[in-house]
C-alpha cells in the first residue's frame, strides 16, 4: 500500500514539474499584455467573461459580414449601399406587379432594416396591412444591385 501511494506521489510530482516547464516556455514565447488575473477587452485574448456579444475585439463576430466596432467592442451590421428610399421604391414596384391595381400599396406600413445575406449587407423590407380582424404583410430582401428577392407573405 505504501508503495502505491509513493508511486502516485512521484507520478503527480513528475507531471507537476513537466506542466510548470511547459507553461514557463509558453509564457516566455509570448509577451505579457496584462497583469495576471486582470481580464479586459482589447488584450487579444478571448477570455471566459468575454464573447462576440460583449468583446468582438478579442472574440470576433460570429455572423459573416458583420464588423466589430472599435469604440463599443460590439458586432454590428454595416449598412447596405442601397438607400432605404431606393429599397422601398423597388419593393413597392414588386408589390404592384404582384398585387396589380387592386391594392393601394401606399396604405401599407413599411419597415426597413439592414441585414446580412450571404455575407453581404442587404436591406430587408417588410410591409404590414392592418385591417380588422387580420394583419397581413410580407418581407423581402432588396440587394445593392436593385434585385428584389422572393416575397415571403404572411396573413
Amino acid at each position: 500500500m505504501v508503495l502505491i501511494i509513493s508511486a502516485v506521489f512521484i507520478l503527480t510530482l513528475a507531471l507537476l514539474i513537466m506542466y510548470t516547464a511547459v507553461s514557463k516556455d509558453s509564457e516566455e514565447a509570448q509577451p505579457k499584455t496584462q497583469v495576471p488575473g486582470e481580464e479586459f477587452c482589447g488584450n487579444s485574448v478571448c477570455e471566459l467573461t468575454e464573447s462576440w456579444k460583449n468583446c468582438c475585439t478579442d472574440c470576433g463576430c460570429i455572423i459573416t459580414g458583420q464588423k466589430c466596432s472599435e469604440e463599443s467592442h460590439r458586432c454590428y451590421t454595416p449598412d447596405a449601399k442601397i438607400s432605404d428610399d431606393k429599397a422601398e421604391t423597388l419593393f413597392k414596384k414588386t408589390l404592384e406587379e404582384q398585387y396589380g391595381s387592386k391594392t393601394d400599396i401606399n396604405a401599407f406600413d413599411y419597415h426597413i432594416t439592414s441585414v446580412i445575406v450571404d455575407g453581404k449587407p442587404t436591406k430587408k423590407v417588410c410591409y404590414y396591412e392592418f385591417r380588422k380582424p387580420y394583419i397581413k404583410g410580407g418581407c423581402s430582401y432588396v440587394f445593392d444591385d436593385g434585385t428584389v428577392g422572393e416575397m415571403a407573405v404572411f396573413t
